[in-house]
């Protein structure tokens, strides 16, 4: 999909910043990931490697690629804001035993991140995300009390798929 649209350009963009997602390593429990450890082997690992293979080839035409690989992102618009009307509600609540990480980014942060890798001259893959990562029930009920909404359920594992 870049490389057509690419090749038709009379002039190429120096740089393709392509977003993808930490996604990329799938569940790995507690094992601590850099850009260089390997992909997951699920759905979304999966699409986020083809993704990045994709943009990828942007290279062969002399264009800088940097994947940006995101958390979820936190802030006016973020996750967090999405799930405040569910929260409030009473129907917010984590998935299985909760304890799936839950690397997430401040949306200033992330631009800023994109605004780098645009005006600096870095390529390859970069994680994205905030030092502490906490696991899905520890953030879910962090959230419910910062906003003073219901308890998170536990939602059985099953339910999620």
């Amino acid at each position: 999909m870049y490389m057509e649209a690419l090749s038709k350009t009379q002039t190429h963009p120096a740089v393709l910043v392509s977003a993808s997602a930490v996604g990329y390593y799938g569940d790995r429990k507690e094992e601590i990931l850099t850009e260089e450890s390997a992909p997951g082997t699920d759905f979304l690992a999966q699409l986020c490697v083809a993704w990045e293979a994709e943009a990828q080839k942007a290279s062969a035409l002399g264009v800088r690629v940097v994947a940006i690989r995101t958390a979820n992102v936190v802030g006016p618009g973020g996750l967090l804001a999405t799930l405040r009307p569910v929260f409030m509600k009473g129907l917010g609540g984590y998935f299985g035993s909760g304890q799936q990480r839950m690397p997430w980014v401040h949306v200033a942060d992330i631009v800023g991140i994109y605004m780098y890798a645009i005006e600096h001259e870095c390529s390859g893959a970069y994680n994205t995300g905030a030092g502490e990562t906490p696991t899905q029930a520890d953030l879910f009920r962090a959230y419910a009390r910062s906003i003073n909404a219901f308890r998170p359920w536990h939602i059985p594992g099953v339910m999620a798929w």
